[in-house]
């Protein structure tokens, strides 16, 4: 395990005592620096730059707070937000590939019943795929992490944590609906 000296108020809530088996010192209250020894999750995030989409959303807003709270040795959360003031996403991620990216998460998806299958898809299919294709060009990645939507399986009763077979192949999917007319696809999906 990694050490890390810092002060007790970075790593835990103001008033919340540190667990007992993360503190060298058992006098941790006297304001000097203590050893504390990491998590597997805190080593694992420590020194990385970390890429994610969907950061506004509900969930994205949580994770990134999670990341901070709980992960004080990461030296860079990058957020992916649509074009703004002028500055077109594509100047964006060449920004941002310049720099070394170790961690995505991609939390960006459309979750509304009533979404067009056309906007789903394009969101849902081809989004995930667009930011696997960035993720490849990140030479520093460790880990790509993909936070799907809480209605993924929703066919199967019980759900284990396992990957399934998808019902279509991707590409095949985004072929068919980028070739068919809005109205084709209003009547596939009712």
């Amino acid at each position: 395990m990694l050490l890390l000296k810092s002060r007790p108020e970075i790593l835990f809530h103001k008033g919340v005592d540190p667990p007992k088996d993360l503190v060298k010192n058992d006098d941790w209250t006297n304001g000097s620096e203590q050893n504390f020894l990491l998590t597997p999750i805190q080593t694992f995030y420590e020194n990385t730059n970390i890429f994610v989409t969907g950061g506004t959303g509900f969930l994205g807003v949580l994770l990134i707070e999670k990341l901070l709270i709980s992960c004080p040795g990461i030296s860079k959360i990058y957020m992916l937000l649509r074009t703004k003031k002028g500055k077109a996403v594509q100047s964006r991620l060449d920004e941002l590939l310049e720099d070394d990216v170790n961690i995505v998460f991609h939390c960006a998806a459309t979750v509304r019943f009533n979404e067009t299958l056309r906007k789903a898809c394009f969101i849902n299919v081809r989004g995930v795929r667009e930011v696997v294709k960035l993720a490849h060009q990140m030479p520093n990645l460790k880990s790509f992490i993909h936070v799907s939507t809480a209605y993924s399986n929703c066919i199967h009763n019980f759900i284990k944590e396992e990957i399934y077979p998808p019902p279509i192949d991707y590409n095949k999917l985004l072929n068919v609906v980028e070739a068919l007319p809005d109205d084709a696809l209003e009547i596939i999906t009712h």
